[in-house]
């Protein structure tokens, strides 16, 4: 049985005050419990899809799929984490959207209590032993998109970099790999800066970084869901300056099959992630093996030979749900 989330956009306690069955429901069932942030963006509506379309292949197994307020929203998350203790889930499956360092000790309870935990789209690293991560090829699409961004902008041109969560290790592992990707470029970045994944904080810093810098050759935004800033501000001013991305979103595929500004994006697995998560929790739940980490692969990236197509598939997908 698949409980449709039912936290969304609602105050905390009200939500999960009635989202959870009671505990003498399916009582000869695995229970497991899957954590999503929010779906206040086209990724995660993506990936929660998934999991719900996963979920429903298995009938044996109970599985409750939730979502919160807002991407880093602490207290949901450990409201969420505190519920699943006292409702006798066995998994917790979480992707903490970059709140993790906040959630180590209610999931450290959990584990002591004899709840095993997954991580998904997001790692765990400080909970150490628990039962699988599955994750983005990171290493894999930051790199690819630094060859991109290489085969655009020339060597040593004034550049900025606008990040996703400053400090949290996934989302700087973007960074990390892009730059790594680039650096026989000798790239001069003039302004290194963290939009927390807002779209009207990226536009903000770009408008910055084009009155700073008159002769800024390029933006890699890490994300395509702050990069839609960027290029709003890019159009503003009337810029050339081309910009690059990670993510694959749909207003994404759409502006780089438009030949302006926005180059590329690396497409994001959301749909396989979120897929894969459910059938780990639910190997965990009957207690079958799995791996302790899940790579999942780059994606082909979008350029405007290729994004349109894309676009298309996708546009047919999203409206079939």
């Amino acid at each position: 049985m698949m409980k449709k989330a039912t936290w969304g956009f609602c105050a905390l306690a009200l939500c999960l005050g009635g989202a959870m069955p009671s505990a003498s429901m399916a009582a000869d069932k695995p229970k497991i419990l899957v954590i999503y942030p929010y779906l206040g963006d086209q990724s995660f509506v993506r990936m929660h899809q998934a999991s719900e379309t996963e979920a429903r292949k298995f009938p044996e197994v109970q599985i409750d799929i939730v979502a919160g307020p807002d991407r880093t929203n602490a207290n949901y998350f450990i409201t969420a984490i505190e519920k699943a203790m006292t409702e006798g889930y066995n998994v917790i499956a979480i992707n903490h959207g970059g709140a993790a360092a906040q959630l180590y000790p209610a999931l450290k309870k959990a584990e002591a209590e004899g709840i095993k935990v997954v991580g998904f789209d997001t790692g765990l690293p400080e909970l150490k032993g628990h039962a699988s991560d599955v994750l983005y090829d990171i290493p894999g699409a930051s790199g690819k998109a630094g060859e991109l961004f290489a085969g655009i902008v020339p060597d040593g041109a004034k550049i900025g970099i606008i990040r996703c969560l400053l400090g949290n290790p996934d989302t700087d592992a973007f960074i990390n790999g892009f730059k790594k990707a680039t650096e026989d470029k000798k790239y001069n970045v003039v302004m290194d800066a963290d939009a927390k994944c807002d779209p009207a904080s990226a536009r903000t810093i770009t408008e910055n970084m084009l009155t700073s810098t008159p002769d800024l050759a390029g933006i890699f935004n890490v994300f395509d869901v702050s990069a839609q800033g960027s290029l709003q501000a890019l159009k503003a001013a009337g810029s050339n300056v081309p910009l690059g991305s990670i993510g694959g979103q749909l207003y994404g595929a759409e502006a780089v099959a438009e030949g302006g500004n926005w180059k590329y994006t690396v497409p994001y697995p959301f749909e396989a992630i979120g897929t894969i998560a459910v059938d780990t929790a639910v190997k965990v739940a009957k207690n079958e093996p799995v791996d302790s980490i899940t790579v999942v692969p780059v994606a082909t990236p979008l350029t405007q030979d290729n994004a349109k197509g894309y676009a298309d598939e996708l546009k047919a997908k999203l409206a079939a749900k």
